[in-house]
C-alpha cells in the first residue's frame, strides 16, 4: 500500500459508507475503489478522488493530505516538489523598481585576505565602489543564491549606473531534480534577467572547460582595478590588483565568451503585444498566462483604430502579425489561453487591457468588451484545438505579468514595470523545459476550472455586468 491508498482507506472507514454503498453514491464500480483502496490500482484522474471526497466528510487538512500524497505517488516526490517551487516563483514574479544608494563601510586598504563572510562582503562593497567610481562596469563568475550575490543584486543590478557581466555555473543533469540547481539560480536572477544593462551567460558544471569543483577559487568579482577571488564554499577569498588583476579580467573575459547567452531582453513602452514578435515563428502549441483574457487574437483593426490615441500605424501592424501567426498555429496546432477569474472580472468592469499601454489606448466600452469575449467562446465551440482555461483563486497569478510560451521552443516573461514593459526570451534549455511542464502543473495542483465551467464562468460574468448596467440606467 502507499500513503495515498492508507489515506483513502482510513478516510472511507471514518465515514458512514461501507465501500459498497459508497461505490454506489459515486457511480464507480465497487472492486475498482477497492483496488484504489489496497493500492493495487492507481486513479488516472483526481477527479474520481474529488467525487469520493463530496461524500466524506473530511477537514481541508485532510484533503490538502490526500491530494498531495496523490500528486506525490502520481509525479514522484522530487518532480512534484520541483513543479512547486516552478508554481511559487510564478506566483512571486514582479518587476523590482531601479534603486540608487550607497553603502557606508570601513575597508582597510592593506588587507587583502578574507577569511569569513562578513569580510567577503566587505571586499564586495569595495569593488562595488571601484565600478561606480572609474569605467562602471562589474563583471561577476557567481551562483546567484548568496549573500555576496544579493548585495550585488540591490546595489548594483537595480541600479542602473553600472552595467553587469554575469557568468553562471548550472546543472546540465536534467534528472536532477532533488537540489533544485538551476532553478534556483533562476528565480535569483529574475530581477536581473528584465534589465537591459545585465547580461546573464551560462556554462554547465559538468563541461570538460569550465568549472573545476577542485579549485580552490572558482568564484570571482571584477572591477576595473580590483579583483576578488572567492572559494567555493563562498566563505573566504582574495583581494587582488595591478598585473595580476590584468591577468584574471582576461581569463574572465575569455570564459565569459564561451558561455551561451542565458536570454535575451526586450523592452516596450507600448505593451505585452509587440513581445509575440521575438518569437520564432514556428508552428508549435502556444499557451500564454495572463491575469486578464488576452482579446488580442479577436480585436479587430476598426476597434482598435477607434480607440487608439497614438502609434496607430505601429499598433496595427503588431496586431496583424500576433494574429497571423495565431492563426497559423490554429491550423494545425493547439492554443491554450490561461486567465483568472479577477482578470476576467476586472476586464468586464473597467474595459481596460494589459496587452496594450493605457496611454496608448483608450478604454473599450461594456458592449466591446463583451462582442470580444462572445468572440473567443464562438472560435472555442468552433476551434477544437483553441482552448479557455480559468485559472482558480488558490493560484495567485501575478497582476501586469506575462507568460507565453511555443512548446519545446521558446519561453517569453514580459512584466510591465513604472516606465515600460520589460521582457525576456528565456534560453537555457533546462530551465525552459520545466517552464514546459506548466500545464502539468495547473492540472495535477487542479488549479484551473474545466472549459465547461470556464465557459459558465465567463456567461454568467457577462449577465451580472449586463444586469448591473440595466440597473444603473
Amino acid at each position: 500500500m502507499s500513503q495515498f491508498s492508507d489515506l483513502l482507506s482510513i478516510y472511507i472507514k471514518e465515514s458512514p459508507f461501507s465501500i459498497k454503498n459508497l461505490a454506489n453514491e459515486i457511480q464507480i464500480d465497487r472492486t475498482i475503489l477497492q483496488k484504489y483502496i489496497s493500492g493495487k490500482r492507481f486513479p488516472t484522474s483526481y477527479a474520481t478522488i474529488q467525487k469520493i471526497i463530496s461524500h466524506l466528510t473530511l477537514t481541508d487538512q485532510q484533503k490538502y493530505d490526500l491530494k498531495k500524497a496523490y500528486q506525490i505517488e502520481k509525479l514522484g516526490l522530487d518532480q512534484y516538489s520541483y513543479l512547486l517551487k516552478i508554481k511559487s516563483i510564478v506566483e512571486n514574479i514582479h518587476y523590482i523598481e531601479p534603486l540608487s544608494f550607497t553603502t557606508e563601510y570601513q575597508f582597510d586598504i592593506n588587507k587583502s585576505c578574507a577569511s569569513n563572510l562578513d569580510d567577503l562582503l566587505i571586499f564586495t562593497q569595495f569593488i562595488l565602489n571601484d565600478a561606480s567610481t572609474t569605467d562602471h562596469k562589474l563583471q561577476i563568475c557567481l551562483p546567484a543564491s548568496n549573500k555576496i550575490y544579493e548585495l550585488i543584486n540591490h546595489t548594483v543590478c537595480l541600479d542602473g549606473h553600472i552595467s553587469l557581466e554575469h557568468l553562471l555555473y548550472l546543472d546540465n543533469d536534467i534528472s536532477n531534480y532533488q537540489n533544485m540547481y538551476n532553478l534556483i539560480q533562476f528565480e535569483n536572477c529574475f530581477p536581473t534577467l528584465l534589465s537591459d544593462h545585465c547580461t546573464i551567460k551560462y556554462i554547465y558544471q559538468h563541461s570538460d572547460s569550465t568549472f573545476n569543483s577542485q579549485n580552490m577559487y572558482p568564484y570571482s568579482i571584477h572591477s576595473q582595478n580590483y579583483t576578488l577571488l572567492i572559494n567555493n564554499k563562498l566563505d573566504s577569498g582574495m583581494l587582488l590588483k595591478d598585473e595580476i588583476n590584468d591577468y584574471l579580467h582576461t581569463q574572465f573575459e575569455q570564459l565569459f565568451m564561451k558561455g551561451y547567452p542565458y536570454s535575451s531582453y526586450h523592452y516596450s513602452d507600448s505593451g505585452y503585444l509587440p513581445f509575440y514578435s521575438f518569437f520564432n515563428k514556428e508552428i508549435l502549441p502556444f499557451s500564454s498566462l495572463q491575469r486578464k483574457p488576452n482579446i488580442l487574437f479577436v480585436l479587430d483593426n476598426d476597434m482598435l483604430e477607434r480607440h487608439c490615441m497614438r502609434d496607430k500605424e505601429e499598433l496595427l501592424n503588431d496586431l496583424d502579425h500576433y494574429r497571423k501567426h495565431i492563426n497559423s498555429i490554429l491550423l494545425s496546432d493547439e492554443f491554450h489561453l490561461y486567465f483568472t477569474k479577477g482578470g476576467l472580472l476586472e476586464l468586464i468592469q473597467t474595459g481596460v487591457i494589459d496587452d496594450i499601454s493605457s496611454s496608448l489606448i483608450t478604454p473599450f466600452d461594456n458592449e466591446e468588451i463583451q462582442l470580444l469575449l462572445h468572440r473567443l467562446m464562438n472560435i472555442n465551440k468552433h476551434h477544437h484545438n483553441f482552448y479557455l482555461h480559468l485559472i482558480k483563486e488558490d493560484f495567485k497569478f501575478p497582476e501586469h505579468c506575462l507568460i507565453a510560451y511555443q512548446e519545446d521552443h521558446e519561453v517569453l516573461f514580459g512584466v510591465k514595470g513604472k516606465k515600460g514593459y520589460h521582457s525576456f526570451i528565456l534560453n537555457e534549455p533546462t530551465i525552459k523545459r520545466e517552464m514546459f511542464h506548466l500545464d502539468i502543473l495547473m492540472n495535477i495542483e487542479d488549479i484551473i476550472y474545466t472549459e465547461e465551467e470556464t465557459l459558465q464562468v465567463i456567461e454568467e460574468s457577462i449577465l451580472q455586468t449586463q444586469r448591473l448596467r440595466h440597473l444603473n440606467v
